[in-house]
Order: C-alpha cells, then structure tokens, then sequence
C-alpha cells in the first residue's frame, strides 16, 4: 500500500484522478464504513518509531515567500548544533526509519555541513534521504555533492511555471535562474540513483500553469505534483483547488501524528510539520530520546485526543485546515 501511495503522491495524473476517485467514493455509506474501519485499524497501535523523520538541521531561508509562514517566525532561527544532528540520525537508523529528511521550515543548502550529516546517515544503513528545497542553490556541482554523500532524493518546491507567477510568489527568487539549476540537472540523473521531484502548491493563481511545467520540466525531472496549499495553523487563507476535502477535517484523526515527526533546530519536537512557531511541543530530543518522545507523553494525548474527534480543544490543531487521506 505504501508503494502505490507514493506512486500516487508523486505523480500529478494519478493524484488528480486518486481524489476525484475519493469524492465520488465519499457519497457512499459502505465507502465510509470502510474508510473508517482501516482508519481503526491504523491507528489502533503506535508504531516503535515514526515511519519518517525530519531534521531541521538549519531554519535560516534565502527567500521571503508570500504563502510561507516563514518570514513571520518568531522561534529561534539558526542551525542545529552539529552532535545533536548525529545522534537524532543515529536514532533513525536504530529506529529503522522509512524515511529521512535533512531539512526543515528553512532552506537546507544554505547548511555547508549537510554532506556530512548525509553521509553519516548512509554509513547508518539510512535508505532514503530526502531534502526540500526551493532549489535556487541548486548547481549540478552542489546536486552531485549531496547526492554522492547519500541524498537519493531532492523535492525542489516551487509555485509557479512563469516568471511573473513564480517571481510573485517567491520574493528573492529569480524564475530564470531555478528554471536554468533545474533543467541541467538532467544530467545528474545519468550518473547518480536520485529521485527528483517538483512540488507546487496547489493554488488559483497557477492553476493555468500546468502545462507549463510538464513542458518545462517534464523530460528533466521524475514527477511534477500538485499538493494540498497549507494554511500554516490559521495563517494564511490560501485558496485551494482540486482536491477533495474527504469527510469533514475535523471528523477523522491527522495521519502525522501515527506517521511522521520533526525535531527543530533546539532539539524541539512539534506536534506536526505545521506548527512552524512550536506551540505544541511534545518534547525535546537533546534531553529525551525520539522513542520515548514518540510513544509517550503528549503526543499520546493528541492521539487519543484526535481520536476522540476533539482536535478542536487542541493548538495548533484548532486552526489547522489540513485534510488526511489514510490510504
């Protein structure tokens, strides 16, 4: 199942079709009481460690994005200290996560010393280590440097397949320049086993664009997909468009909170990758273990809380828009 979740994450066509799939299904009563019992069954054990981890190794950005919380973020910024990325990582492989991601709410190539943790996470047995980034650092120099230290996979987020889109979107940005970085990375395609992906908010403004990008991109990269916009915990009021809401948000649990964890820079555990300001912090990592972290203490409360069809009781889930789908 898991296999033809990413295969369906990662590929616009099927995406687009998967949802308009859940819609339809959505209208019936049997469909439902499905849904709802593999949703029990997920979630009726937590897992000894968190399927996927992301390590904000760094939270500083080189860009002022105008649908990213970031430019308003009052937490600390900076890089996380150098011991505590090893020992998270080193957790990871003993927690035999699925999957690794070197970054965070920050721009991941503006830290020199990501090879490093890269490759200290390929000599741990790490199979898929991922990063997000906006790409604008993006050389093939700099492509085959993490890419030959372990990174098999580098999602490149942008919003936009023209410069005045892209360019009004992403402040600080050039679109020619991301355009150039990307296109020659189909060179590092031939010589490294890297997976490279385009991920671009869903959004009204460029819902034309679509053609653009496989135009574009298509002969240069391995899939071009289309996300849910996120509202950044109440935020941003970003117009979406099509996707299926799926039941009601507030009527079935957050799949990230059986699935994924993030630590920030100070070692802070938040309840979810949303929470860019760190209001619900379940724990720290420089203090505490990620297991214990995971299976304990209040990210059980949130579970049983979300389980409870409570979210709203809790911040930042309160404010929170994101929809799951537990396929």
């Amino acid at each position: 199942m898991s296999n033809i979740r990413n295969y369906i994450r990662y590929h616009s066509g099927w995406r687009k079709a998967f949802y308009r799939l859940l819609k339809f299904c959505d209208k019936s009563s049997l469909y439902r009481k499905i849904y709802l019992k593999r949703i029990a069954s997920k979630t009726s054990n937590v897992s000894d460690f968190p399927a996927e981890l992301a390590i904000e190794t760094i939270n500083l950005c080189n860009a002022q994005c105008t649908i990213c919380a970031h430019p308003d973020m009052k937490r600390l910024k900076g890089k996380m200290e150098a011991s505590l990325v090893m020992s998270l990582i080193d957790q990871a492989a003993e927690g035999k996560v699925c999957k690794l991601y070197l970054s965070g709410f920050g721009e991941p190539l503006l830290d020199k010393r990501l090879p490093d943790f890269a490759a200290h996470a390929k000599s741990k047995g790490i199979a898929n280590i991922s990063i997000v980034t906006n790409g604008y650092l993006l050389t093939v120099e700099t492509a085959l440097l993490i890419t030959e230290a372990g990174i098999n996979e580098i999602i490149i987020s942008m919003d936009g397949f023209t410069a005045a889109t892209y360019e009004n979107i992403r402040i600080g940005l050039s679109f020619e320049k991301l355009v150039n970085n990307i296109k020659q990375l189909s060179s590092l395609k031939n010589r490294q086993k890297v997976n490279i992906a385009i991920s671009c908010v869903d959004l009204i403004h460029n819902q034309a664009e679509r053609k653009q990008a496989m135009a574009l991109f298509g002969p240069c990269v391995d899939s071009i997909y289309f996300r849910q916009a996120q509202g950044w915990t109440g935020k941003y009021g970003q117009l979406q468009a099509g996707y299926s809401p799926h039941f009601a948000p507030n009527s079935i649990p957050c799949r990230y909170l059986w699935d994924s964890a993030n630590v920030y820079i100070n070692g802070a555990m938040p309840v979810c990758c949303l929470d860019y300001e760190a209001e619900a912090v379940m724990g720290n990592a420089g203090e505490t273990s990620l297991r214990d972290i995971w299976q304990r203490g209040r990210f059980d409360f949130y579970r049983r809380q979300h389980l409870e069809n409570r979210k709203n009781e809790l911040s930042p889930c309160r404010k929170c828009g994101y929809y799951s789908v537990w396929w």
